[in-house]
């Protein structure tokens, strides 16, 4: 981890609704209090990172980052292939309006496999 300054991480490992499996000494930003499906990992003293209260949640985790004279967002979002994507591109939509023309990073596990989006194949993973 010693040179990685911000990770984004989707599905990752949680004991008792909390990551796991991380050093102490990186800075974690997660939200909510079920099962975390998302999280930023900021590895980087030098970065003035800000969680935005307001968009994170157990899914979508979502920073504003300033290093030097730049500024932008960090999301970190989990697509739940049990929900239309709608709902989450309503999400992302509140980021964009949010941002304001900052930039934004978007680091999305979008499960690519809806029927929204005309997929009628399954997998091992998929159900009967």
């Amino acid at each position: 981890m010693e040179e990685i300054d911000i990770l984004c991480l989707q599905e990752p490992y949680t004991i008792g609704n909390k990551l796991a499996g991380l050093s102490k000494s990186l800075k974690n930003y997660t939200a909510g209090a079920r099962r975390k499906w998302s999280a930023i990992v900021d590895n980087d003293k030098q970065i003035d990172t800000t969680k935005i209260t307001q968009l994170s949640d157990e899914d979508m985790e979502v920073l504003e980052t300033k290093f030097g004279n730049a500024t932008l967002l960090i999301a970190s979002m989990y697509f739940d292939i049990n929900r239309t994507i709608d709902y989450d591109l309503q999400k992302m939509q509140a980021i964009l309006m949010h941002a304001n023309g900052l930039g934004i990073v978007f680091a999305v596990d979008s499960n690519a496999r809806y029927t929204s989006l005309h997929d009628v194949l399954t997998n091992k993973r998929g159900k009967e």
